[in-house]
């Protein structure tokens, strides 16, 4: 059985999303990520063994989600907000990806940065692509179109030693 939470923590006048999940018997492994305004901040991943009962795996999720979560309502947890506001990934085509059954990702990043994409289908590394943003900071990323209803891209720009990240979900129309 796959355990997971989602919440969103409000400190002043910023929310954060804190989402963990464990990844099920194939990758046991139990993933936290701390989102803000769709970037990550944070990321804790705690590793254990596959014959772990499923009560201590729930009580594992439970436990790091609440850490994390009393980490922003606390103040213990200080992110790197000058970092989150001057986010350098964003999707230029959010309402229109399909082009001739494959996945057209236009994104706007820094320019010459080095992008990364990371398609994940049920949890598992399906795609993945690199390209260079243009001079005018345009990058153009394809994929397959997933036979699964929901899947998750990850982008990642580099550019001067920097990381900017986004994560973009994927459910299919019905």
């Amino acid at each position: 059985m796959i355990f997971g939470f989602n919440t969103d923590v409000k400190v002043g006048e910023s929310v954060y999303h804190v989402q963990t999940e464990d990844r099920g018997p194939k990758r046991p492994t139990i993933d936290s990520v701390i989102y803000y305004k769709g970037q990550i901040l944070d990321r804790r991943r705690t590793q254990y063994e596959p014959d772990t009962p499923a009560e201590r795996i729930k009580e594992l999720v439970t436990g790091q989600h609440r850490e994390l979560v009393d980490s922003l309502k606390s103040g213990s947890f200080i992110p790197d907000l000058q970092q989150a506001h001057n986010v350098t990934v964003e999707l230029l085509n959010p309402g229109s990806l399909d082009l001739n059954g494959r996945l057209l990702f236009r994104l706007k990043v820094p320019a010459g940065s080095s992008v990364q994409a990371f398609l994940e289908v049920n949890d598992s590394p399906a795609q993945r692509a690199e390209t260079i943003g243009d001079k005018d900071g345009v990058a153009e990323v394809t994929f397959l179109v997933p036979e699964a209803a929901e899947a998750q891209v990850m982008f990642r720009a580099v550019t001067e030693g920097h990381i900017q990240a986004l994560k973009f979900h994927l459910r299919q129309q019905e």
